[in-house]
């Protein structure tokens, strides 16, 4: 069993049930949610549960899907991973038709 949310981290999480994001089993939504829109506090309790090494695998894993260009390009240099492989992954998401049909 996992640790529920603190109170403070549920403005983030607007329309889930703060009660059903348990840490670490909805893992993935409340990183990718803090990284995106996170304060320093936020950022804090997300990098005293998840080491550089974990985001870094987080972000690849994904491609970087899920964050905004510039939070991405942030985190990659932030995280330390290399700046051809997040342009990459940039690449990517500009010729993904969905992208182009909700970013712009």
């Amino acid at each position: 069993m996992g640790t529920h949310l603190p109170d403070w981290l549920h403005r983030y999480f607007w329309e889930y049930d703060p009660v059903r994001l348990v840490w670490p089993e909805s893992r993935g939504t409340i990183a990718l949610r803090l990284l995106q829109w996170g304060d320093a506090d936020a950022i804090r309790w997300l990098r005293e549960r998840m080491s550089d090494a974990e985001l870094r695998d987080f972000l690849a894993r994904r491609r970087g899907r899920g964050l905004e260009l510039d939070r991405l390009r942030y985190w990659g240099q932030e995280l330390g991973i290399p700046g051809e492989e997040v342009e990459g992954w940039i690449a990517a998401l500009r010729d993904n038709p969905w992208y182009r049909r909700t970013s712009g």
